[in-house]
């Protein structure tokens, strides 16, 4: 990056050949300003814009920001900007990379990469354009932590929502790794159930999401069962026809 900012300063800076993968490299950083590459790095971050709305919005999909903020292993970059916060994970065995997602009318951004190319985040010792202080780690980033299956299955359950540009109950391509797949159709599940579906016109779409995207898929018979556990809650209405 170039010296105080945030402005890649070679072209073609997010495709993998052109990292800095060892030390014969690192005099190209020499007065710049070091952006580690996400994709290629094996890591993902959850970028904090705005931390009491992004605070509502992990609450309304059932996940507690606060708390993973605080425990001892939560790693974080500090940059002096009141209201941000950037939390590190490694990407979980299986995941080779997440999509990029700008969530909550900007107050989260969930970053990763595309299948071809990689974003960055801004790592020590980079000075911050914005404060003009630098940058600092807050934890071991050593000992940088798996994402957890919770945030796991909502980043994809996000992607597979943008993909549709609806509720990402069709027609996506993104992978469900092992350790999230039943939590990630039991969301959609609780979506369809919420649009009024029945036992099964949800089981028919589980079962085909499942043999779509779940790496590897579950048994035909898990899927069933998690179709008919949403009978436990009240139908929602259908959505009405706009023709």
């Amino acid at each position: 990056l170039r010296a105080c900012s945030k402005e890649a300063y070679e072209p073609g800076w997010n495709r993998r050949h052109n990292a800095i993968a060892g030390p014969a490299q690192v005099e190209r950083l020499r007065g710049r300003n070091v952006g580690i590459l996400l994709r290629w790095s094996g890591l993902c971050t959850i970028d904090i814009d705005d931390y009491e709305r992004a605070c509502e919005w992990f609450a309304q999909r059932g996940i507690d920001l606060p708390p993973l903020l605080a425990p001892p292993h939560a790693v974080r970059t500090i940059t002096g900007k009141p209201g941000h916060e950037k939390l590190w994970f490694r990407l979980p065995p299986g995941v080779e990379y997440l999509p990029s997602l700008k969530l909550g009318e900007g107050a989260v951004e969930l970053r990763c990469g595309r299948e071809d190319s990689s974003d960055q985040d801004m790592a020590p010792p980079s000075i911050h354009p914005d404060t003009g202080l630098p940058v600092y780690w807050e934890g071991d980033h050593s000992a940088i932590p798996v994402l957890g299956r919770d945030l796991l299955a909502l980043w994809q359950q996000q992607a597979a929502s943008r993909s549709n540009g609806a509720d990402g109950s069709a027609g996506s391509s993104v992978r469900i790794a092992q350790g999230s797949r039943h939590d990630a159709l039991v969301s959609l599940a609780g979506r369809m159930r919420r649009d009024g579906l029945d036992a099964d016109e949800i089981a028919t779409e589980l079962l085909a999401q499942n043999a779509q995207r779940c790496d590897p898929p579950l048994p035909d018979s898990e899927v069933s069962t998690i179709a008919r556990s949403m009978m436990n809650y009240e139908a929602g209405p259908r959505p009405t026809s706009t023709r």
